[in-house]
């Protein structure tokens, strides 16, 4: 029943304050002021991409001054949208779940849905306001165990379980699932993260604070802009990369806003984070959170010619120049227990390809994956690319996520280049290949895509 994470509600003591630096970092632009008697606030509306964030300021003793006076300023609800609030309402009284209708939307309190305060609106389109895109996901850091949690909201909201998407992290410490509403379609959802320790960000964050709402992510289709948003204001955030300046897709940004000195912290997916209190500014994520006002952003770049693969089971995501065609195909391999599937597209002359199979149980994970990522990368490429012929200018085992899997780049004579990663997850197998020219531009556009893939599981 929920279609998409359209909202945020942000506690602030100076709307005006808040929507001038949220505006010179990310383009927002405020849309309308109301109030609201749930939270009892003034509300100063910001247009963030397609989404909304409502900056709130305290009307009198209410929600929105008590968070303030408990935990200052920061993220205090998530809001997600449905196309019929009348029937969520009679999905909730038949659950005999609490709720309160303000207007037209429906707030559900932390006590139900494990520290993580929400609203849901009615789905909405709106135009595209600023370098970002959207807003996409929440996170929920839990104490609770996940699996309640997740079957808790799938009853709630009428989502599928089938859909959601395990993750988890050592380096992070947490595990969990993303509660996806619409996949393939579309990625929004609720991540819920139970923390495995109290030393690293969100597990410190956890026990402080209990359950609760964490951060929030964006995406954007213009990473250099906000980029040079972040840059133009001196605003503190660490690229993925080595360089803030010209980092490609991203980084991590983390501040403080506490009176006069107020800061501005960012990362990219932009994710935002919840108030940690002063001195708390520590990288949480791969990408970029945005810690606007105490709360970061998540950003992901998206070029408009390039598009994003996502597979049907959620277990990767990857970056590739646009139109990319897909192709399934059975093969009589020993082994294979699905079907070979494939992309390809071309920019300009450059070739990408990238696939995946599944093999039985125990094919790759009961043997050293390592040797096997070896055997599999390099021992299909010198039967096309003779070492007589083809100079190997990396060739080494490599690790994407703690998996194994190993990297060639090979220079052919004619000054055109070719780049192969291969990599070994539980039982299946991903390889990528990449064409280039020896030039910046399409090298680039060659290391882009092979550092595009993401995914779900981590060793």
């Amino acid at each position: 029943m929920l279609d998409r994470c359209d909202r945020v509600q942000i506690a602030v003591r100076d709307a005006a304050r808040a929507a001038a630096r949220y505006a010179e970092l990310l383009g927002c632009q405020v849309v309308r002021r109301d109030s609201s008697r749930h939270l009892a606030a003034k509300r100063t509306i910001l247009a963030v991409g397609e989404s909304e964030f409502e900056l709130c300021e305290a009307d009198g003793a209410g929600l929105t001054q008590d968070f303030l006076s408990r935990r200052g300023e920061g993220l205090m609800t998530a809001g997600y949208s449905t196309v019929d609030l009348d029937r969520m309402v009679k999905r909730w009284e038949g659950l005999g779940i609490p709720y309160d209708r303000d207007g037209e939307q429906l707030y559900v309190g932390a006590d139900v849905t494990f520290g993580l305060p929400m609203v849901i609106s009615d789905s909405n389109h709106r135009p595209r306001v600023g370098p970002v895109s959207f807003l996409y996901e929440t996170t929920n850091a839990l104490l609770t165990d996940w699996r309640r949690a997740a079957a808790v909201y799938a009853g709630l909201f009428g989502l599928d379980p089938a859909r959601f998407s395990d993750i988890g992290s050592d380096r992070f410490g947490y595990v969990g699932t993303l509660t996806l509403f619409d996949p393939p379609n579309r990625l929004d959802r609720i991540e819920l993260s139970q923390v495995t320790d109290n030393i690293q960000s969100m597990g410190r964050f956890a026990h402080k604070h209990g359950d609760s709402l964490y951060m929030c992510y964006v995406e954007t289709h213009d990473w250099p802009a906000v980029r040079e948003r972040l840059l133009g204001a001196s605003a503190r955030y660490t690229p993925r990369g080595s360089d803030p300046v010209t980092d490609p897709d991203g980084g991590w940004v983390q501040g403080a806003a506490r009176t006069a000195a107020r800061r501005l912290a960012h990362r990219t997916r932009l994710g935002m984070v919840g108030p940690r209190g002063s001195g708390a500014g520590r990288m949480k994520r791969l990408l970029l959170a945005l810690a606007l006002l105490v709360t970061p952003l998540a950003v992901m770049a998206q070029d408009a010619e390039w598009q994003t693969v996502v597979s049907r089971d959620m277990r990767f995501r990857l970056e590739m120049p646009s139109p990319a065609e897909q192709t399934v195909t059975r093969e009589g391999e020993k082994g294979l227990v699905s079907p070979r599937t494939a992309w390809a597209s071309k920019l300009n002359d450059q070739m990408f390809d990238f696939d995946f199979v599944d093999y039985e149980e125990g094919w790759f994970s009961t043997h050293d994956s390592k040797e096997m990522a070896r055997n599999l990368g390099r021992g299909e490429a010198e039967k096309a690319f003779p070492t007589a012929k083809y100079k190997y200018v990396l060739d080494e085992p490599v690790t994407l996520q703690g998996w194994d899997g190993y990297a060639l780049d090979i220079d052919a004579p004619d000054g055109q280049s070719v780049m192969m990663r291969t990599y070994i997850v539980r039982d299946r197998l991903y390889r990528l290949l990449v064409t280039h020219k020896g030039d910046s531009k399409t090298k680039e556009a060659a290391t882009k895509f092979l550092e595009s893939l993401k995914l779900t599981d981590t060793k």
